[in-house]
């Protein structure tokens, strides 16, 4: 039997930027292809619905500042936001 993951890091590196106050980071070169903050962090929140679960994510992209005010983790949940660059405004 596996051995329950208890931190996980993830790291999302390419173009990122800011639209309408959040951020955006683009998964590929598809218009349609863009993950918001507000989905990340939904995304996140999922993940740790399960006690015990500390996220890091690592956000490289312009304007990667504008993901942290919605990163917020879920009450009494680890999590650690790291981002490249100060929010745009």
């Amino acid at each position: 039997m596996g051995r329950r993951c208890e931190e996980i890091v993830i790291y999302l590196v390419d173009h990122g930027y800011e639209e309408n106050g959040t951020g955006r980071f683009r998964i590929n070169s598809g218009p349609s292809e863009v993950l918001t903050a507000p989905q990340l962090d939904a995304w996140l929140d999922t993940l740790q619905s399960v006690p015990g679960k500390k996220i890091t994510v690592v956000i490289d992209c312009c304007n990667s500042g504008a993901f942290l005010p919605y990163l917020t983790p879920p009450s009494g949940a680890d999590r650690i936001a790291i981002t490249s660059c100060r929010r745009i405004n």
